[in-house]
Formats: C-alpha cells, sequence, structure tokens
C-alpha cells in the first residue's frame, strides 16, 4: 500500500533533483534543462496522481530494500549490459566478439562535456540527467503501462513475460528515438554504435525494473554507466584500473548489503 509518507519522500526526491535541474539551466543548457524539467514534471504528477486517485495495479517503490542492495543490483546490472552489448556489437562487427573493452570506449567517446568542467560533466551526466530519464522511462512509464494495460495486453511485471519483454523492447526504441532527438549521448561515436548502445540500454534498464520490482537498482546502473564513461573520457582511469576499482567496489557493497539495514521508501 502506497503510504503519505511514500509520497513525501518521493517529493522530497524529487525536489532535489529539481533544484539540480535549475544548476543545469543555469550553467549548461536552458533547451536540455526544460527537456528535463517537463519529464520530471510530468512524471512526479503521473505518479502522484496515481498515488492519490487511482488503485493501482502495479506499484514500483524508488527502493524495496535497501539502498545498498539496489546499489549491488545495479552495478551488476551495468556489467550485465556491457556483457550484452559486446555479444551484439561484435555479431553486428561493430567490435570483437566479447569485446567490453571497446564497448566502454565507445561509451566513453559519447558522453557530451559541460563547460569543459570534469565535476559540471559529472553533476550533469552522472547524477541529474541517470536520475531524470531512468526516473521518467523505466519506473513512472512501466508502472504506469503495466497498470492501465497489462491486462488488456498481458503485460506482466516479469522479465520472463513475453509482453513485458516486448515493451521493454519498445522502450527501448523510444529511449534511442529520445537521445537522437535530443542530440543526447551521440557525441564522437559512429552514429549507429550509438543508437544501437542506447537501444540496449534501454532495454536492459525496463528488463532490470522487471527483475528487482524497484526503480533504484535501475538508477543506479545509469549512474554508474554515465560516471564510469565520464572517468573514461576524461582519463581520470584506465580499463585495466576500472576493473580493479569495479571489483572493490562490488566487494564493499556485498559486505554492506549483508551488514546494514537501512529503512527506506516502501510501497
Amino acid at each position: 500500500m502506497v503510504t503519505k509518507k511514500v509520497v513525501v519522500r518521493e517529493s522530497f526526491y524529487v525536489a532535489l533533483l529539481a533544484s539540480l535541474l535549475i544548476f543545469m539551466w543555469l550553467n549548461f543548457d536552458p533547451v536540455l534543462g526544460a527537456i528535463f524539467a517537463v519529464m520530471l514534471i510530468f512524471g512526479y504528477l503521473l505518479r502522484i496522481a496515481d498515488y492519490i486517485f487511482v488503485d493501482r495495479k502495479v506499484n514500483i517503490p524508488l527502493v524495496r530494500q535497501n539502498l545498498f542492495k539496489s546499489a549491488l543490483y545495479g552495478l551488476i546490472s551495468y556489467v550485465a549490459f556491457l556483457g550484452i552489448s559486446s555479444i551484439v556489437m561484435g555479431a553486428l562487427g561493430k567490435t570483437n566478439l566479447f569485446a567490453m573493452g571497446s564497448v566502454l570506449q565507445l561509451l566513453a567517446e559519447a558522453q557530451p562535456v559541460f563547460a569543459g568542467s570534469v565535476f559540471l560533466t559529472f553533476v550533469g551526466w552522472a547524477i541529474l540527467i541517470p536520475n531524470v530519464e531512468s526516473y521518467f522511462s523505466f519506473v513512472t512509464m512501466v508502472e504506469y503501462i503495466v497498470s492501465a494495460f497489462g491486462k488488456k495486453f498481458n503485460i506482466q511485471l516479469s522479465p520472463t513475460n513475453l509482453g513485458y519483454i516486448f515493451l521493454s523492447v519498445i522502450l527501448g526504441v523510444a529511449f534511442a528515438f529520445f537521445h537522437l532527438t535530443a542530440k543526447i549521448g551521440l557525441g564522437e561515436t559512429g552514429f549507429n554504435e550509438a543508437l544501437i548502445l542506447v537501444f540496449l540500454f534501454g532495454f536492459v534498464s525496463a528488463m532490470v525494473v522487471a527483475f528487482t520490482k524497484e526503480g533504484a537498482a535501475t538508477i543506479f546502473m545509469h549512474v554508474f554507466a554515465n560516471a564510469i564513461s565520464i572517468g573514461l573520457s576524461f582519463a581520470l582511469f584506465t580499463t585495466s584500473q576500472l576493473l580493479i576499482y569495479g571489483g572493490i567496489a562490488f566487494g564493499i557493497l556485498f559486505v554492506l548489503t549483508k551488514s546494514w539495514n537501512i529503512k527506506v521508501i516502501r510501497g
């Protein structure tokens, strides 16, 4: 059951994102800031209206258990995305088969640089954009579509449900189309390669929601993906160092997941 406390906490989360959007509006690109503002406000209003006026058939909380577990799932999901992408890109002849390093390089080349600053780029691309995009595209829209049309089209919030798999494909296409029209995340990477990677990322993001039944895991996946790409694009670390840092991060998150119990938003 969705409680008033859940609504208040989600409102605080959206307000925090809105403050970052103002920062982006003033320092980066007003047009891009306006696009994300519309996404955030529309997604929030749709969920709040759903909370207040509709007895929802499907409830996707931001966090289901604890933030460390969500972050761990997000990291695992990102590695899975890299694996899937390396296979698909290799099969299409865009990279060598199973060449995760090549996929990482393509992703790094696709990141925009805001005002030539690592800090501003990180705030905009690794924190703000992943939260707004994932909140709207893979939390709000999945929840709304499955609740409103699930019975009619046999769509269930399950990774093995054919209707949901088809929905994930549609969301992946929509995610790629949005990046194409907004010119986000294409950078210097080959046009076709960028669209393929963005589509795969959208598809995997939607599937992560079905696996975890929450929004935070897919948001963390997006944050990890963009943060790592920024680090590589600014040469803050190499792919070899990334493996070491990733292993350390996995170990820390695994220990914290087992050791800590945090009270968080529940639906």
